[in-house]
């Protein structure tokens, strides 16, 4: 990860609560593929509490705003187990749209997960993304 981060192929950005200076999470973008324009955005985001996931549709905004007006970006995906709504609804909150499923594609405790694929194009060079509500 480190040497994809020096030579630009993932950004990584810590997430810091500003009111405490506590890091409760960070977001990626991954595999940047400048021919292609596009990239894979990941997140984690501390606890499963209301905060944090009101924290989580907030970075995430601020990062497909990113990705679209400062990286030129033209696609962004992301790769969501199946069981996870909350964040399936986060990612729609924002645009992104169900683009298809893998199922039983991840092995996890002992367990097949599904997992569903999302993405969000820049159709407006990213101006929808700036001080949304």
């Amino acid at each position: 990860m480190a040497s994809k981060v020096k030579t630009g192929i993932d950004i990584q950005f810590i997430i810091i609560f500003s009111s405490s200076d506590t890091s409760v999470g960070t977001v990626y973008l991954k595999n940047i593929d400048s021919v292609n324009h596009a990239a894979e955005l990941s997140m984690f985001v501390g606890e499963d509490d209301e905060n944090n996931w009101s924290i989580a549709s907030d970075v995430l905004k601020l990062m497909v705003h990113y990705a679209f007006i400062k990286l030129h970006l033209y696609r962004i995906y992301v790769e969501v187990l199946k069981w996870n709504v909350r964040l399936m609804q986060i990612y729609e909150k924002v645009g992104f749209m169900v683009e298809g499923f893998f199922h039983d594609q991840e092995y996890i405790h002992g367990d097949y997960v599904s997992v569903m694929y999302m993405s969000v194009i820049n159709v407006t060079d990213g101006k929808e993304y700036y001080n949304q509500e």
